[in-house]
């Protein structure tokens, strides 16, 4: 029969446990290293915030948010600035006017050339039946006193009637699209910034930025820029809004 020497078993054992030691730090440095990836990994990973981001851009630009009309109704106050500049619309009441039950509106529109400021009498159904200028207290008519409630809604319907309606005709195409939530007055947001090139520029240029934020119930445009030329950059702050 074959004798195994002592010192052969000896060998044989230090040997083993040698290697299982060796196998055990193998294992901890293997768990580390895939602690830390899992780690770099989770830094790295975009949270959506919004959903799906899709439907964000897919929304119908007819049906899903309200229409001028429907706002002049639910409005007490709103206001905003854009580069600085003070826009406001102020509910004063109902007045009968030329026969006609009619919303009673101050507006004040401003820009670089200052500030024009207006009271308006709108109808049921959005159309000016008497508007003032308060700066010269001459009257307008037609289509154009009509327009100031519209122009003062503006950073409501920017996005939905311009962007919007461009990147669903592939007239511009989106190359970055981030997203995050914030507070804007007293309503969550969720801030969709919007980057892409129109289907004419270069590729790969960057050719327009849009910040939107989104309510749900309205979005307000925080910030556009063009950038071309002549880049044109536009910067809004929802000030106040007061619901009827």
């Amino acid at each position: 029969m074959f004798k195994v020497s002592t010192k052969h078993l000896r060998l044989s054992f230090i040997g083993i446990i040698v290697f299982g030691c060796l196998l055990f730090i193998s294992a901890c440095n293997s768990g580390e290293e895939n602690a830390s990836s899992e780690a770099s990994n989770e830094d790295n990973v975009e949270t959506d915030v919004s959903g799906d981001k899709d439907d964000f851009i897919n929304k119908s630009i007819y049906f899903d948010l309200p229409e001028q009309e429907e706002w002049l109704d639910k409005f007490q106050s709103f206001a905003f600035t854009n580069n600085g500049h003070e826009n406001r619309i102020d509910f004063l009441g109902e007045e009968e006017i030329n026969g006609m039950m009619t919303n009673h509106f101050y507006i004040k529109l401003s820009d670089d050339n200052g500030a024009t400021e207006y009271e308006v009498w709108m109808n049921d159904e959005g159309f000016s039946e008497k508007t003032l200028v308060l700066n010269d207290n001459s009257e307008l008519s037609g289509e154009v006193a009509s327009t100031k409630a519209g122009s003062v809604l503006e950073p409501l319907y920017e996005f939905n009637r311009e962007f919007r309606q461009w990147i669903q005709v592939d007239d511009f195409t989106v190359t970055s699209h981030e997203t995050h939530t914030d507070k804007l007055l007293d309503y969550d947001v969720v801030v969709h910034t919007i980057k892409g090139v129109d289907r004419y520029g270069k590729s790969g240029e960057t050719e327009y930025e849009v910040v939107v934020a989104d309510a749900g119930e309205f979005e307000f445009i925080l910030k556009y820029v063009f950038y071309n030329e002549n880049s044109l950059e536009y910067n809004f702050t929802l000030t106040e809004m007061e619901l009827q």
